[in-house]
């Protein structure tokens, strides 16, 4: 009984709209950091637009954690994230600035998931059996039957690092991106056109930085599966309808 309440609480925490997600995240805050020039305010209107664009990912990050009454660490990285992005906006800092924090967020990522694997604590292994995606009793049973529990953990182990090196490629396109993107301010503008510019390259870097760590999470998700259906194919006897809950 208790583990089929923790299933149902499981599947409860995992319905999330991804459009709702992606609308507070992405598709908001650059409509208005696009649209700077027309909020009320005089010389402050881009620090209103900065901070009422960030508003939604911060709220909606807040109503996530408070619903779901669990730490997510992706999520708090990224309340972080947008909080930085804020101050650095406000403060008027440029380029660089943001060139480091687009790749430090990637890459703290992908240094904590490898970190998991040294520590033999592999984040994919967690993470599957967390969700109840694999049928994690199953494979132990196996694997014990079979003898082939240090097969197991190379598996999980591989996917695992497969995994934290997407996060690796995203730091440094991040990096390259937000340099291309956050151009040196002229002294030619007044403090409000540079602050209303800022709003733009952020705004630019808001979407098109969500594209460049994307794509490559997304391959290289699509080749962890692979790797790890394959080992636990391997290392188990089971078919790959037998590994999932379905």
């Amino acid at each position: 009984m208790e583990e089929s309440l923790k299933k149902v609480e499981i599947k409860e925490q995992k319905r999330e709209n991804p459009l709702i997600n992606i609308a507070a995240n992405i598709i908001i805050p650059v409509t208005i950091l696009n649209k700077t020039e027309h909020f009320p305010g005089g010389e402050n209107k881009a620090v209103l637009a900065l901070v009422v664009a960030l508003a939604f990912p911060l709220c909606y990050g807040l109503w996530d954690y408070f619903k779901n009454s669990r730490t997510n660490y992706f999520s708090i990285l990224g309340l972080v994230n947008t909080l930085i992005t804020g101050f650095f906006a406000i403060a008027q800092l440029e380029g660089m600035w943001f060139a480091i924090k687009e790749a430090a967020f990637p890459l703290i990522l992908g240094i904590a998931c490898y970190a998991s694997s040294i520590m033999n604590k592999p984040f994919i292994k967690t993470f599957l059996g967390d969700s109840g995606l694999l049928k994690m009793n199953l494979i132990k049973s196996k694997v014990e039957e079979r003898g082939t529990q240090k097969e197991l953990f190379n598996v999980f182990k591989k996917a695992n690092n497969l995994f934290s090196l997407s996060f690796f490629i995203s730091a440094i396109l991040n990096f390259v991106l937000a340099l291309y993107i956050f151009k040196p301010l002229s002294n030619d503008l007044s403090k409000e056109q540079k602050a209303i510019e800022l709003n733009s390259q952020i705004s630019a870097m808001t979407w098109q930085g969500m594209i460049v760590i994307t794509v490559p999470l997304m391959l290289f998700m699509g080749l962890m599966l692979y790797t790890l259906f394959k080992g636990l194919q391997s290392t188990t006897g089971l078919t790959q309808e037998e590994l999932v809950n379905v």
